[in-house]
C-alpha cells in the first residue's frame, strides 16, 4: 500500500502488452477475491523496458518469434525467444478497489 491508501502491483513479461495485462490481472484478482468482488480503478500506470538488448531488436525478434509459431516453424520460436526473456518488460499499476 502507498502512503496514499492505495495499491500496487507489478507485472512482468517478454513483450509490453503481456506485461500490462498481468499486472492489470492481478490487481482484479485482488480486488475480486480480497475486497468483495470490486472492481479495478487504475490510478497510474507505468511499464518500463528492462531487457539485455535493444527494445527494438527485441520486438522485432518477439515479432518474428510469433510469426514463426502461426506458421509452424520451430526455428524462427526459437530465435525470438532467444532475443528476449520472460521479465524484459515491468508494468507497475498502482489501483485502488471500488
Amino acid at each position: 500500500m502507498t502512503p496514499q491508501g492505495t495499491l500496487l502491483t507489478v507485472g512482468y513479461d517478454g513483450d509490453r502488452t503481456g506485461s500490462i495485462l498481468e499486472a492489470e490481472r492481478e490487481a482484479g484478482r485482488y480486488c475480486w477475491n480480497f475486497e468483495g468482488g470490486k472492481q479495478v480503478l487504475v490510478i497510474r500506470e507505468t511499464t518500463i523496458y528492462q531487457g539485455r538488448i535493444d527494445e527494438q531488436i527485441a520486438e522485432a525478434a518477439n515479432i518474428a518469434g510469433k510469426v514463426g509459431e502461426m506458421i509452424g516453424s520451430p526455428e524462427a520460436v526459437r530465435g525470438g525467444r532467444a532475443l528476449s526473456s520472460a521479465d524484459d518488460y515491468k508494468t507497475t499499476v498502482e489501483f485502488e478497489c471500488r
